[in-house]
């Protein structure tokens, strides 16, 4: 860090509130990216405007590798060994970890919501599969299943509908 505030009072006057205003951020931008910038390019960075180009390009962590690092994490080992072991910053791993649970949790309340709305839809034929063998009009069916006549409509022209008026309504 002391490279950062050297090299940046080079260019500015460090008295100015715009100079100590530049090299506040710039200083935060070093912070926030230490292994992938330098000072300068820091600096350039609040001059301009522009976000920061790395100079070296840091690929994403495998997912093999994330899910043993949640493994160890779990089973007590700290971030900070686990990145210097997969040689990235504690922050990329930390945030690619983050990804991954927010990926697994998206997928796990998707297949949850696909289930449910398969259970709702077999709920529903098979109240009118019993609607239609005891006479039932459409209104009658729509208000036993809680849903518009339009909707019972798509129904009874479904296949599962006709499968299971077929197989006798108890699928």
């Amino acid at each position: 860090m002391a490279a950062t505030t050297s090299y940046l009072n080079l260019y500015c006057f460090p008295r100015s509130g715009r100079a100590l205003e530049l090299n506040f951020n710039a200083l935060l931008i070093a912070i926030a990216y230490p292994d992938e910038i330098t000072p300068e390019q820091a600096f350039w960075a609040v001059i301009t405007g522009r976000r920061p180009k790395p100079t070296q390009v840091k690929l994403t962590v495998p997912q093999e590798d994330i899910k043993d690092c949640i493994e160890l994490q779990a089973e007590g080992f700290k971030l900070r060994d686990l990145s210097y072991l997969l040689n990235v910053s504690e922050s990329r791993l930390c945030r690619n970890m983050q990804r991954y649970r927010r990926e697994i949790l998206k997928e796990d309340l998707q297949a949850s919501y696909e289930n449910k709305m398969k259970f709702e839809r077999q709920i529903i034929i098979n109240t009118m599969v019993r609607g239609s063998k005891e006479g039932k009009t459409m209104q009658e069916m729509a208000a036993d299943c809680g849903i518009s006549k339009l909707s019972i409509a798509r129904y009874l022209k479904s296949k599962d509908f006709l499968e299971a008026k077929k197989a006798g309504g108890d699928s």
